[in-house]
């Protein structure tokens, strides 16, 4: 998050950054969705001088930064994942959401020149703003790649976690199969 407001124009200390994440990573945990987390981060980020609109795109960036991280990985490891799996409905489903998942990257390149065209209306004007500092984060490859790196450590957590948890239960899970079947589950 903090790599993406720097890439945004607007920097805090990464102690703060760091504090306010953790402030609503505790929302996250506490309340019933994920949404009072970062609206959590978005108030508390205001607090440390971010702009309104800079705040609420930070927060959705860095939830789209995940979702790009577990997109890719689950589409590096699609052809290792059809192996594993005999259903015919599930490995249509895997290859549906990872296409689909594609077709949304390819989206979110193009946002920033599909809000221009839609700008003339108010959520057009919305969809180009946040289309231009999507393409702001994605022209420049050091936050980039930050939000990226650390978006996919994320989800190797996770997937450590199942395999964890599916170890305690004496579950047939392999560490491999953890790396390739984890990702297409939360995606």
């Amino acid at each position: 998050w903090n790599a993406i407001l720097a890439a945004l124009g607007t920097g805090p200390r990464f102690a703060d950054s760091l504090r306010v994440t953790a402030i609503g990573l505790f929302f996250n945990a506490t309340l019933p969705a994920v949404v009072g987390g970062d609206a959590v981060r978005v108030f508390y980020a205001r607090g440390l001088g971010v702009g309104l609109r800079t705040a609420i795109h930070s927060v959705l960036l860095d939830r789209l930064s995940a979702l790009v991280a577990l997109i890719l990985m689950a589409a590096v490891g699609l052809p290792w994942s059809l192996a594993m799996v005999t259903d015919g409905e599930l490995r249509h489903g895997l290859i549906l959401a990872v296409a689909l998942g594609l077709a949304g990257l390819i989206g979110l390149v193009l946002l920033d020149g599909i809000g221009r065209q839609l700008a003339r209306w108010p959520l057009g004007r919305a969809v180009a703003l946040f289309g231009a500092d999507c393409a702001r984060i994605l022209r420049s490859p050091r936050p980039a790649a930050a939000t990226l790196t650390l978006s996919s450590c994320v989800h190797l957590l996770d997937i450590a976690k199942a395999y964890v948890v599916a170890l305690a239960l004496g579950a047939p899970l392999g560490l491999g199969a953890a790396l390739l079947l984890v990702p297409p589950v939360i995606l």
